[in-house]
């Protein structure tokens, strides 16, 4: 018999069909899994006339309960276990990929620095063409001076840097290079310098796709109702079918934070949870594996010659998703007369702190050797806290590293912290203490960044202590200033206790057209002033090719440039 249906209470808009037999109540299975049922396997079925139909228990407290009202109406009620469970959140749309078209991209960055001694000029050069075979590059150093009073002009130095080839595999997230590269480091141990060949993941190949596991809400409803979920600058409506569910929470940044959890059903009741998350970009998903295998020969006097190299060398790193809050990294490499294996991973420890565990083993030219580190940080949208501690002793190498003379056993601590204070701004402060054999320094960092109206300004003090050598120490006073001027322009303002810059960038267009960095400077080094010179400092003229874009750097240390 056709009968309406009113399932935990809410009257349904289809009618379904029923059999009743003596005490028993049996309902179309199809019309069951209309309203959203989901029978277990060993659920009782009777066929009546080739259709299944689902037997309802006619006593309360199963999980499916029924019974006929008066007016021949079915009355169902179930608990949320009997309703298919579902798992929600944002799908990963893949990026199209845009048609590959063959290019070349010429490149070029000069610096010219004047001084007591003369002018010199370097030029760093870089060439690219791509096709659909892959990308080819090269790049190279072209030195040269002139010394004062035009007493000579020294000669040009040209320097390769490097050269190689790379193709990129986007379905797999695979890239392969052939040629100069770096092979795989980690938080704990560096990369070195190779020519060979070198295979791995890159994530960044799909940039749509997380690799990182999300926080999971969880809850259940039993009748259709809304999803509200609010979190700090967030907020999400979901509608919801009745069962159990999850939800993978995609929050807008990394670290620890809640969500409020409010469930609104169609019959009014509201319930409301809030629950705390700590979301890692430094784990993988469970499962996902990123690896790297390298192999050649070591460069040497990078920078200085262009074409040394040493011993063969090979290595490869490994990282694994265990869990949402555990990942496992590995790395073997040898070459050199040094072989070396480290394993670590991070950790999560019950959404508040992120752990980063890490040592390694090694045997070389001067026996064995080992390191260990260990960091701990906690970040949120107020405030963030890292520390870390690192011991190695003197004997520890790395394939392709310089044994320097008279490095001994090191140990390096670490702290850092920050605290945003809203339109106050946000107050930094880090410590950083090091010890290299018998020699120690510390130094210590306070500082303050903040919006004055439409300018950007900071302000800090940094103090630096040493045990030996000179001993004592010295407090230095930084204070910055930038004004954006608009179309991608602006001017800073810098200084501290021994030199002051000004300058004023405005970026290259995305297509044709130049961008530029004019700045000058003062500064006071070893007890002699100059003024209106160019120290560690560039001059530059930057063009850009259609469809590419180009930035202004300054290299770390200059003072002053002009182009």
């Amino acid at each position: 018999m056709p009968v309406s249906v009113v399932l935990n209470g809410a009257h349904q808009p289809e009618s379904a069909l029923a059999l009743q037999a003596g005490d028993c109540l049996y309902l179309r299975l199809a019309d069951a899994r209309g309203l959203g049922l989901a029978p277990a396997p060993d659920a009782p079925i009777m066929s009546v006339e080739g259709e299944p139909y689902l037997t309802l228990d006619t006593k309360t407290g199963g999980p499916v309960s029924a019974h006929l009202l008066e007016d021949g109406t079915l009355a169902i009620t179930a608990a949320a276990t009997a309703f298919a469970a579902r798992h929600l959140g944002e799908v990963d749309h893949a990026v199209a990929l845009s048609p590959i078209v063959p290019a070349i991209f010429l490149d070029y960055d000069i610096d010219v620095l004047h001084d007591g001694g003369g002018t010199r000029a370097t030029a760093l050069l870089e060439g690219t063409i791509s096709g659909a075979w892959g990308v080819f590059s090269t790049s190279g150093i072209v030195a040269g001076g002139l010394e004062t009073g035009g007493r000579g002009v020294g000669a040009a130095q040209t320097v390769r840097l490097d050269s190689s080839w790379l193709r990129d595999f986007p379905a797999h997230r695979l890239r392969l290079v052939l040629g100069d590269t770096l092979t795989r480091g980690s938080s704990w141990t560096g990369p070195a310098r190779i020519a060979g060949i070198r295979l791995g993941t890159e994530f960044a190949l799909a940039p749509e796709w997380l690799t990182w596991p999300l926080p999971e809400l969880a809850g259940s409803s039993v009748l259709p109702s809304t999803l509200e979920l609010v979190a700090r600058q967030d907020r999400r409506d979901i509608p919801l079918a009745p069962g159990d569910f999850t939800y993978a929470w995609r929050p807008q940044f990394s670290g620890a934070g809640t969500v409020t959890m409010t469930l609104r059903d169609i019959s009014g009741a509201v319930r409301t949870v809030t629950r705390s998350y700590y979301a890692s970009q430094g784990l993988l998903r469970p499962g996902l594996v990123d690896f790297s295998v390298e192999a050649g020969a070591l460069r040497r006097n990078y920078g200085v010659s262009s074409f040394d190299y040493g011993a063969l060398m090979g290595g490869a790193t490994l990282r694994r998703g265990m869990t949402d809050h555990l990942t496992l990294e590995a790395r073997i490499e040898g070459g050199d007369g040094v072989a070396m294996g480290s394993a670590g991973g991070t950790i999560l420890l019950a959404n508040l702190l992120e752990v980063n565990l890490g040592g390694a083993l090694s045997h070389g030219p001067l026996g064995g050797g080992h390191l260990a580190q260990i960091q701990a940080q906690r970040l949120t949208q107020s405030y963030s806290l890292t520390a870390s501690y690192r011991l190695r002793s003197a004997q520890f190498r790395q394939v392709g590293e310089v044994l320097l003379p008279g490095s001994g056993a090191s140990r390096e601590l670490a702290l850092s912290g920050s605290l945003a204070l809203g339109r106050g701004g946000s107050v930094t402060a880090g410590y950083l203490r090091v010890g290299q054999g018998a020699s120690r320094y510390a130094i210590a960092s306070l500082g303050w960044s903040g919006n004055w109206r439409k300018a950007y300004v900071s302000l800090g003090a940094q103090h630096t202590m040493r045990s030996t050598g000179d001993g004592g120490g010295e407090t230095s006073l930084i204070a910055g200033l930038t004004v954006p001027l608009g179309g991608g322009g602006n001017i800073s303002l810098s200084a501290d206790r021994s030199r002051s810059l000004a300058a004023i960038d405005r970026s290259p267009p995305g297509n044709l057209g130049l961008g530029y960095h004019l700045a000058g400077g003062y500064e006071q080094s070893m007890g002699r002033h100059s003024t209106g010179k160019c120290n560690g400092g560039h001059a530059r003229e930057r063009s850009t090719l259609p469809g590419s874009t180009a930035t202004a750097r300054r290299r770390p240390g200059s003072n002053c440039a002009a182009a």
